[in-house]
């Protein structure tokens, strides 16, 4: 499925005036690298990518696939405050790679990776959440509509914490991780919420950059998966996906964990370009994700009505 319809096509489904009076798609969306990407072009700035067009219903086998997209941080756009929360990502979220248990690029411990995805994870479950709260009572509160963001925010929230409940179908969480899980939370969701009242796309720039640190883990551990001699191919390489994320994500019974991870790696880089397109956004523009979430409902749908399941690749590789 493509990203997006014509941002004109949007606004038709959406309806109704802006806020101010402007027609929700009469310039309502003066973002061209979002109409660009939406219209399967490459976008004019760098950071904003194009390479995503998966989402639960069904990722495809491209989203797994590094595309030349994976493999580090996006550069850090233009800006003061833009390279403060690329700052602020790395030093929050890139440092744990290394915390606990020797977690590295190269013939990685599974425990270190079911630490870091079961961290990662939960964490990654609390944004899209709390933004959608504060986007819910700012609806209420003056009485205007939200232009469908609420619906993609708790989307990507649920799906996050679909993430980690199919994880935890695989291995267990310890004492340490679920105390450092509990005070992540503690800690982090104060201070989100307190930035998002202040500047919320900085919120959505910081947790594009969480997603592609989500997206260049997930890439690293399906490739170490597929890699025999390492530890994560020993471990994982033979082991069934569960049955949460074979009903979840619709894959055929023959399905193996390593393509739940590919449908997780599709998830996240869904994620990291919603968030960096609603952070180029104003606060009342339409999302421009309406027709992609009601085009997977439709093919959701359609999977189920005649019996078939999503296929992601799972016999091939990611290479």
């Amino acid at each position: 499925a493509s990203l997006l319809a014509s941002p004109s096509r949007v606004a038709a489904a959406l309806g109704g005036r802006r806020r101010g009076g402007r027609r929700a798609g009469d310039g309502a969306l003066p973002h061209r690298e979002l109409a660009a990407s939406a219209l399967g072009e490459a976008p004019r700035a760098g950071w904003l990518r194009q390479d995503n067009r998966g989402a639960h219903a069904e990722p495809g086998l491209d989203e797994a696939r590094h595309r030349g997209a994976v493999g580090e941080l996006v550069p850090a756009p233009p800006g003061d405050h833009e390279r403060q929360v690329h700052a602020r990502s790395d030093v929050l979220v890139v440092p744990d790679v290394q915390l606990h248990q020797g977690f590295k690029s190269e013939n990685t411990p599974v425990k270190a990776v079911e630490w870091r995805l079961i961290v990662l994870e939960s964490f990654a479950g609390v944004p899209g959440f709390m933004a959608a709260m504060f986007r819910h009572f700012r609806s209420l509160r003056s009485l205007q509509r939200d232009y469908g963001w609420i619906h993609t925010l708790l989307e990507e929230a649920e799906n996050e914490r679909m993430h980690l409940l199919v994880c935890l179908r695989m291995f267990q969480a310890g004492p340490l991780t679920r105390a450092l899980v509990v005070c992540a939370q503690m800690f982090m969701t104060p201070w989100l919420a307190l930035l998002y009242v202040v500047h919320p796309r900085a919120v959505h720039r910081f947790v594009g950059y969480l997603e592609e640190t989500a997206c260049i883990t997930y890439a690293n551990i399906i490739r170490q998966v597929e890699t025999p001699g390492t530890p994560l191919h020993e471990a994982w390489s033979e082991l069934p996906a569960p049955a949460l994320a074979k009903a979840y994500w619709k894959l055929p019974e023959e399905a193996m964990w390593v393509d739940a991870l590919k449908c997780m790696f599709a998830d996240e880089a869904n994620h990291r370009d919603v968030n960096h397109t609603f952070a180029t956004m104003s606060t009342d523009d339409p999302n421009p994700f309406v027709e992609k979430h009601l085009k997977n409902a439709v093919h959701a749908w359609r999977l189920e009505q005649e019996g078939r399941t999503t296929d992601v690749g799972h016999r091939e590789t990611l290479a």
